[in-house]
């Protein structure tokens, strides 16, 4: 081969290389959400409420501006009539039986159970809670409505609203941090977006999940 030739192709591979690299290395925040609750299930029956949130969440979850592996989880919050006795739960989910025991907060005054669990395309669920011998099913649905934005959708909003304060966490194209994205239910939807620095530093923000308006901050 000669001279010419080789220096051409060498310049064909190093563009091609160059190319995809630099796609590779496009920068997102999606890449550094550590926290992030999809969606929240809820259902009452016989004095017995229950929700359920579904969400991927760094393992160890360490607010300390470094993302770690991600679980999917299903978060149970149960509050009964009877604070004293024991409560299991089982629900099947695409196919699979997922069952565990509550434990008492009495600090919240209720009851908790986190499962890992598949939850792909899961908008009602239906849990068979036991006390004793006696079961309560209940049914949980979705407060997502159509009209509530996805988290990227949001994120787009924060990368616009704080761009900024998200530059000046960026090193060579790299985010010094995380995002905890959560979202919230109270006679509406909303999403907590926490933007947490190396130093465990919190940047909070309240968003309406209907428009991305942001109604709060807090530092």
């Amino acid at each position: 081969m000669d001279m010419k030739r080789f220096f051409c192709l060498f310049v064909s591979v190093f563009l091609f290389l160059s190319f995809f690299c630099g796609c590779g290395s496009e920068f997102s925040l999606l890449d550094y959400v550590s926290e992030n609750r999809l969606d929240i299930l809820t259902g009452s029956k016989d004095g017995y409420l229950l929700t359920v949130y579904f969400t991927e969440k760094e393992s160890p979850y360490l607010a300390d501006g470094i993302k770690a592996e991600i679980n999917r989880l299903a978060e149970f919050t149960l509050t009964a009539p009877d604070n004293t006795a024991t409560y299991t739960l089982s629900a099947t989910v695409n196919g699979t039986l997922y069952e565990g025991e509550f434990s008492y907060s009495a600090q919240k005054n209720n009851f908790n159970l986190t499962l890992p669990m598949d939850f792909t395309d899961v908008r009602s669920l239906t849990c068979t809670v036991l006390e004793g011998k006696t079961a309560h099913e209940i049914v949980c649905e979705s407060v997502k409505e159509e009209s509530v934005l996805s988290y990227r959708e949001i994120l787009g909003f924060l990368e616009r609203a704080e761009a900024e304060r998200i530059d000046s966490l960026k090193e060579k194209n790299v985010f010094r941090g995380e995002i905890y994205v959560r979202l919230l239910y109270d006679d509406g939807c909303y999403y907590y977006v926490g933007i947490i620095d190396r130093n465990g530093g919190v940047y909070a923000l309240l968003f309406d999940a209907a428009d991305g308006k942001i109604l709060a901050t807090r530092e």
